[in-house]
């Protein structure tokens, strides 16, 4: 396991990575392993130049074989939750947050809302899986740590915890990640608080009246039908990844 001491990890034909304060050893062995996401996570302080502003807040970094995986917060149960993965007393929350990824990869005995519900505290996370190009992200339920999605113009996700960042980035697709939810690419958008629900695209709107991003909820009225896919939408790009 490593700090992140700032960096910017670019993926697909662009590659914008910033190696600072010892990110050599991680950055150039991955630069090409993020095809179709974009981090913009740091700790400590430091300037991206592509968007001239600096960037400042503590996440934790951990790589597992093919997985990448940035946390930050706590886990208040996390003794429980060692014993349930079958973890080593010495392990920390990002350990936990990878195992119980590859638990839900490779065995799935829980489904995804419950792994994630299961996690008590404060936290927001991302993992990447390079063997299988997947996301997994999540907040917790009060949304305690600052975290921001949306897509670029050449249709990657952008996640970072300054929300300037991702609006220069992604312009109107900007938006919070929704309290409670967690995103997976192989189901999308979804409440862990409300896993049988839908969830929809709500608008946000400005203090001018005018559009400026989508944010998700629950739809109470709408259950899921488990039998039809999902499927996607101009308006609802969160299910596309």
């Amino acid at each position: 396991m490593a700090t992140c001491q700032g960096f910017l990890v670019g993926a697909g034909c662009r590659q914008e990575l910033y190696d600072t304060d010892g990110w050599d050893e991680y950055g150039q062995k991955y630069q090409q392993r993020w095809h179709f996401v974009i981090l913009v996570l740091s700790y400590g302080s430091y300037w991206d130049w592509d968007l001239g502003v600096p960037v400042l807040v503590h996440w934790l970094f951990a790589a597992l074989d093919d997985i990448f995986c940035l946390f930050q917060g706590t886990i208040e149960n996390i003794a429980v939750l060692k014993q349930q993965y079958g973890l080593h007393k010495g392990c920390t929350e990002i350990n936990i947050i990878i195992e119980a990824y590859r638990t839900l990869r490779d065995r799935g005995p829980y489904p995804a809302d419950q792994v994630v519900r299961d996690i008590n505290g404060k936290f927001a996370f991302v993992l990447y899986d390079c063997s299988n190009n997947s996301v997994f992200m999540a907040t917790d339920a009060d949304g305690s740590v600052p975290f921001y999605w949306g897509v670029d113009p050449d249709d990657r996700l952008v996640v970072s915890d300054d929300d300037e960042i991702v609006k220069k980035a992604c312009g109107k697709s900007s938006a919070p990640f929704p309290k409670g939810f967690f995103f997976t690419t192989s189901g999308g958008l979804q409440s862990y608080e409300h896993p049988l629900n839908e969830v929809k695209p709500v608008p946000r709107i400005d203090s001018k009246g005018e559009v400026c991003g989508t944010t998700y909820t629950v739809d109470a009225k709408a259950k899921k039908d488990n039998s039809i896919p999902r499927v996607g939408s101009a308006a609802d790009w969160s299910s596309q990844y």
